[in-house]
């Protein structure tokens, strides 16, 4: 069996234990009549959007549908982690693509690293 048509298979499984048609399915959606049924039969190629759109209606999270479709196999050790700035913000990550939220405490925390330091500019100063 390939791959999408391992994938469909859960997906398929996943939507028959939700008790939803596919057509409340689709209006839940905002979808034409069919789609899903040519998404499930293969006629339309399954995307991951496919996944992060249907889990919500089906009650499951797109991380437990791909933890589900690959497990980790026993015995097989999990990639030490990690810790760094780097998985954090990758980096080429530009500062323009961080969010105002992100931005802002990070300008938080760099702000408390001069104070702590004695260095924090004057207020009016802090640009």
């Amino acid at each position: 069996m390939d791959e999408q048509a391992r994938l469909l298979e859960l997906l398929k499984e996943l939507i028959a234990r939700s008790g939803r048609t596919q057509r409340e399915i689709e209006r839940a959606l905002g979808v034409g009549h069919g789609w899903l049924r040519l998404l499930l039969t293969g006629k339309s190629e399954l995307k991951v959007r496919h996944i992060f759109d249907l889990a919500p209606l089906l009650g499951f999270t797109p991380a437990q549908f791909f933890h589900q479709a690959y497990p980790e196999s026993e015995g097989r050790e999990a990639e030490p982690v990690r810790p760094s700035v780097d998985d954090l913000l990758p980096a080429d990550r530009q500062r323009r693509q961080l969010s105002a939220r992100t931005r802002l405490e990070v300008r938080e925390i760099f702000l408390a690293e001069l104070a702590k330091l004695g260095m924090r500019p004057p207020e009016g100063e802090e640009g």
